[in-house]
């Protein structure tokens, strides 16, 4: 006797604790793995970065003793930071950050460069297709490498806490700069509580900054002078 199919039962099998846990274990594996390949990537860049570039900067306790004489050395007591970055350092860290635009973008150098090479290629169909390819000499010119010879450096100074206004403390900075026969530029647009300028001499630039955040307190919390020498 055939059954009425309104009297069927369907059941649904659910699946089992061990085949979710399988799935859950597979899952979480997954995220694991991925994680780890992405922190080992990172890891990969910047063990890459820093034998590129190098030891990175130095932080001092003192001037330098190449450090330009006539360049003010005042408030000895009031600087919380001084850093030396060397030319070969700081030329390899912008090579390695600017290295992989320069990298994509070189297809499209190749086709606009007038002295890339022309070279002409034959499809299947025997059409002929002229294509610019940059040479070796070129190729290296575009990439730019670092100059390891280059003797510059630069030295970052940082003070806190002057007890003078920006503007005050400016001028003295400038005036013994001028006396020593540097040319005092000052910023044009200056913010509020602020004073900025730049200055140069032979094969010495530098600029000087000194910013007063809460001028109902005593002290300049942040002056800064940059040197290239």
């Amino acid at each position: 006797m055939r059954q009425n199919a309104s009297q069927q039962t369907v059941q649904i099998q659910e699946p089992t604790l061990r085949e979710i846990n399988k799935h859950r274990g597979w899952f979480a594996g997954s995220c694991i793995t991925g994680s780890g390949c992405i922190v080992l990537f990172i890891g990969a860049i910047y063990l890459t970065f820093r034998i590129v570039v190098g030891s990175g900067p130095s932080t001092l306790t003192d001037f330098p003793t190449d450090f330009p004489k006539d360049i003010p050395q005042t408030n000895v007591d009031k600087i919380i930071n001084i850093v030396s970055i060397d030319a070969v350092t700081r030329d390899r860290a912008v090579w390695v950050a600017t290295a992989i635009p320069r990298l994509l973008s070189a297809p499209v150098l190749a086709e606009i460069n007038p002295d890339a090479q022309i070279i002409e290629e034959h499809d299947s169909l025997g059409r002929v297709n002229f294509t610019r390819q940059l040479t070796h000499e070129n190729y290296l010119s575009y990439l730019g490498l670092p100059n390891d010879t280059n003797q510059n450096k630069t030295v970052i100074v940082t003070w806190n806490g002057i007890k003078t206004y920006p503007s005050i403390l400016a001028d003295t900075f400038e005036n013994q700069l001028s006396r020593a026969g540097y040319k005092v530029v000052e910023a044009t647009t200056p913010g509020q509580n602020e004073a900025r300028f730049s200055f140069s001499k032979d094969a010495v630039t530098g600029t000087f900054q000194a910013i007063d955040l809460h001028p109902d307190e005593p002290g300049i919390e942040f002056v800064n002078m940059v040197v290239n020498y």
